[in-house]
């Protein structure tokens, strides 16, 4: 995530110059590790700012405790994408229990089949937005079947991140049927 428009210029301009073969460019807003902006604005300039820099498209990754729905309203049709949710901090998830990270003065987050249910509030919040900016959805995908509840929350694509660390083939084996089911 670049942290000034000054990064977000520098930053597309230099994947636009010496990277030519990327897809996109994704700005993630949502890591709850590192102190960020999450002020609207400053999120729509960083965007803006990249999106006037390069012809790849942006996707912009929101997490749950991004103000996501005012963010989406106001970039919606402007990014190529949104692509949530990454983490939900550790003590929405885990409100009652100390984060590993305290000893470091972190909070932390948390990925995988823990957030499922933060994942799915957010594609129903975006879902009744009617936004023309197709949503990406993570977090806590584990089985074909949640792909398909994902689906039917308003997701037109998906992304598979902490399931490759617990077990490396299933990613592969969860798409395959996908496509073969499709």
């Amino acid at each position: 995530m670049p942290e000034t428009v000054l990064e977000a210029r520098m930053m597309a301009q230099i994947l636009e110059r010496e990277c030519p073969n990327i897809k996109g460019i994704e700005i993630n807003t949502s890591c709850p590790n590192i102190s960020h902006d999450q002020n609207i604005e400053h999120v729509v300039d960083l965007v803006n700012t990249a999106k006037s820099r390069t012809k790849h498209p942006i996707l912009l990754k929101l997490g749950y405790a991004d103000p996501y729905k005012e963010i989406c309203k106001e970039l919606d049709g402007i990014v190529d994408a949104f692509d949530v949710i990454n983490t939900v901090p550790w003590d929405r998830v885990f409100p009652h229990v100390q984060s590993p990270l305290a000893r470091y003065n972190l909070n932390g987050g948390v990925s995988g089949l823990p957030i499922t249910w933060h994942a799915r509030k957010v594609l129903m919040d975006l879902a009744e937005m009617n936004l023309r900016t197709p949503v990406i959805s993570g977090g806590g995908i584990y089985s074909l079947e949640e792909v398909y509840v994902r689906e039917s929350l308003g997701a037109k694509a998906f992304s598979i991140g902490t399931l490759f660390l617990r077990n490396p083939l299933l990613p592969n084996k969860i798409v395959a049927r996908y496509r073969g089911e499709k």
